[in-house]
């Protein structure tokens, strides 16, 4: 079973939307009649939405838009309506942040390497990605993911210095997905 609901067509894309590739906004359009059942739901629908920005912000903080009776992410959206491709598996905000859906800063990824690019975690309490401060001993403990398995990379004196292994192994191991918090 696919992760994702395939996406309509390129083409229907292009009758719902505008898409401005420097702010990142999708538009709704005057959408056509044939997108609807009822003359009073094609009415209702344009008179409400056409020239609008579509979709909002939902719980995970991603923009989602009302297509067809789902919910799909407006990032999917844009890549698709963009490259005419149904994305392979995920689409990474560079920046991380998940509203900002220029179409620079959207790449293809997969699971791994969109988690590889994920910002410093809330419940981090060092304020330093990859690292943890050990009470007991007064060191900072450095570890890495890489598929799902976590690599030990050393205990350190100071949190600048932990910081400088994590970044190192980061650029070695996630490439142009790393991510320094």
């Amino acid at each position: 079973m696919p992760k994702y609901k395939e996406l309509p067509s390129q083409e229907f894309l292009q009758e719902c939307f505008t898409y401005d590739p420097d702010t990142g906004i999708l538009t709704w359009k005057v959408r056509p009649r044939h997108h609807f059942t009822t003359e009073h739901s094609f009415k209702v629908f344009n008179t409400k939405f056409s020239n609008k920005k579509a979709g909002g912000i939902a719980g995970r903080g991603y923009i989602n838009v009302l297509v067809k009776n789902y919910r799909f992410r407006a990032h999917r959206i844009i890549w698709k309506l963009v490259t005419g491709n149904e994305p392979i598996d995920e689409i990474d905000h560079i920046d991380t942040n998940m509203i900002n859906n220029r179409f620079n800063n959207l790449r293809e990824a997969s699971h791994q390497e969109n988690a590889c690019n994920a910002p410093l975690s809330r419940r981090n309490k060092s304020g330093i990605k990859g690292c943890s401060f050990d009470k007991k001993s007064g060191l900072y403990q450095v570890d890495i993911q890489v598929n799902k398995v976590k690599h030990y990379l050393g205990r350190y004196q100071t949190a600048e210095e932990a910081h400088s292994v994590y970044c190192a192994a980061a650029i070695r191991l996630h490439k142009s997905y790393a991510n320094f918090g």
